[in-house]
C-alpha cells in the first residue's frame, strides 16, 4: 500500500494560555529516581508555566514516571518533592509546539524542606515521536524579512521545504516532496485549510493568515502519519 506524504504546519498564537487541541500544545514527561537509580513512586510534581502562572500537578506512578499532556508552549518550572528526599526545582525548561519533552529527575536523600534548585537545565529530549519536523520560534518569525509579512513563508527554514507560488493555492511552501493539496494547516489546533476558493483564487490553501506579530512559533512536519491530525 503506497503512503502519501503530508506536510503538517502547526501554529501557536501568542498569548494563548490554553490551546484548543493537542497538536498546538506540548507534553512533559519524566522519571524521578534516587542517586542509585532506584525509582521513586508517589512523588509530588508541580509544573508551572512561567509566563502565565498556569499550574499542573501530577504524581509519579509505581514506575516513578509522571505525565503532563496538552500543556501550552513556553518556559516551565518543575518542582518535585517526596518524603525522605530533598525537594528539587528545575527552571528554564522550554517546551515547543508539538513536542513531547522527557525530563529525568534525580533526588538526593534529605529533608523535604531542603530544596535544590537547578536554574540552567539541560535541553529536554523528545524521544516519544518518530516524525520529522522543525520548530520556527517567534524571534526568527519577527526578525527575518518577509515579503507581505506572511509567517508561512518561513516554513522554508525547515528541512525539505521549498518556496512555492501558484494559481491553485495561497500557501507559499511545499515540503516533503508532496503536492500543495496534501498539506494540512492547524492554527492553535483548529483546521485552517480552505479546500476551494469558489474559482476566484484557487484551491487547497489557507483560510486565515495570522499576523507575524501574533505568532509565537510554528512547526513544519514532513512525514507524520499519526491519527491525531485527522486527515
Amino acid at each position: 500500500m503506497k503512503q502519501r506524504l503530508f506536510t503538517i504546519v502547526t501554529i501557536a498564537a501568542l498569548g494563548a494560555a490554553i490551546c484548543s487541541s493537542q497538536v498546538a500544545t506540548g507534553n512533559i514527561r519524566g522519571t524521578v529516581s534516587d542517586a542509585s537509580g532506584g525509582i521513586l513512586p508517589n512523588c509530588s510534581v508541580t509544573i508551572t508555566h512561567t509566563d502565565t502562572g498556569l499550574i499542573r500537578k501530577v504524581i509519579t506512578n509505581e514506575q516513578g514516571d509522571f505525565n503532563a499532556p496538552s500543556l501550552p508552549v513556553g518556559e516551565y518550572r518543575i518542582a518535585v518533592a517526596v518524603t525522605g528526599f530533598e525537594s528539587k526545582i528545575l527552571s528554564g525548561l522550554i517546551l515547543q509546539v508539538d513536542q513531547t519533552a522527557t525530563v529525568p529527575i534525580v533526588l538526593q536523600p534529605g529533608a523535604v524542606n531542603q530544596t535544590v534548585e537547578v536554574t540552567a537545565a539541560a535541553p529536554v529530549l523528545d524521544s516519544q515521536t518518530s516524525s520529522l519536523g522543525q520548530v520556527i520560534e517567534n524571534k526568527r518569525i519577527v526578525d527575518l524579512p518577509l515579503n507581505g509579512r506572511n509567517p508561512f513563508q518561513l516554513g522554508v527554514l525547515a528541512g525539505g521545504a521549498v518556496a512555492f507560488q501558484g494559481l491553485t493555492t495561497n500557501l507559499p511552501i511545499l515540503a516533503g516532496g508532496g503536492r500543495h493539496n496534501a498539506n494540512d494547516i492547524l492554527l492553535d489546533g483548529v483546521d485552517d485549510n480552505l479546500r476551494n476558493f469558489n474559482g476566484k483564487v484557487g484551491r487547497a490553501g489557507l483560510t486565515y493568515i495570522p499576523s507575524v506579530d501574533a505568532v509565537e512559533e510554528f512547526k513544519v512536519k514532513t512525514n507524520s502519519f499519526s491519527a491525531e491530525y485527522g486527515h
